[in-house]
């Protein structure tokens, strides 16, 4: 059961009508893994670890840069030049010192991923280009683990749940044929948006762990915040 630190930590969690102790609990023991700590990642981590996750993988091999600020809010610029995966370990633990953070400074590839997914329940991935979605699936889909997705370009952000239940995978929902695709170029991005597409990921990894609600599976949520447009597609 909750301590007593823990149930005012918690208290509007558990001021909700169908949030229990016990869910608080799942959320404390949950195990999750996150590919990239940039303007998804920033969002998505900083959600998990406030919301009480336990256990938080982070894998991340750059560095944080000047033109990173603009939309990854983790970092500041005293940050720069250091590894995204140090600061954005230290952020976490500073917001919540009882998540354990493990930090893998590496390339996401399919020679590591397999291992490192093991020890995690749910894979989100923040990444910004298709190679290491491609991973991220085919991994997610071997070990039987859902696979959270987002993307965004402009003024747009998607959103969705692969490998979960009885939903198709990333590269069936995406018609890939090829298993190494180039990795694709920068996009210009509006700050704001991967921080509402890396709100809702969170959301989505909440409800896959306390299996409550309608997870995004088999639907793609798309949303456009320069005209204030959202749409839930059927995959």
């Amino acid at each position: 059961m909750l301590n007593l630190i823990h149930k005012e930590l918690y208290s509007r969690h558990l001021l909700i009508t169908d949030f229990t102790e016990e869910d608080q609990q799942k959320l404390m023991n949950a195990r999750i893994l996150v590919i990239g700590v940039g303007g998804l990642g920033s969002p998505v981590l900083s959600y998990l670890a406030a919301a009480g996750i336990g256990n938080i993988g982070i894998v991340d091999y750059d560095k944080v840069s000047l033109s990173n600020l603009q939309r990854q809010m983790i970092y500041n610029r005293s940050d720069i030049n250091k590894a995204k995966a140090d600061i954005a370990a230290k952020r976490i633990r500073e917001l919540n010192p009882d998540c354990f953070v493990e930090k893998y400074k590496r390339e996401w590839n399919i020679d590591n991923a397999t291992e490192i997914l093991e020890k995690y329940e749910v894979l989100i991935d923040c990444s910004d280009n298709i190679t290491c979605r491609i991973t991220s699936d085919i991994i997610s889909k071997s070990q039987g683990k859902p696979f959270v997705y987002g993307a965004v370009d402009g003024w747009e952000g998607q959103v969705s749940v692969f490998n979960y239940g009885n939903c198709g995978s990333y590269r069936e929902a995406m018609n890939i044929q090829e298993k190494k695709p180039e990795k694709m170029n920068p996009v210009g991005v509006v700050g704001a948006v991967p921080g509402v597409a890396g709100s809702i990921m969170a959301a989505e990894v909440i409800k896959i762990i306390l299996s409550k609600g309608v997870v995004l599976a088999g639907q793609m949520l798309h949303f456009s915040l320069h005209v204030n447009s959202w749409q839930v597609l059927s995959l």
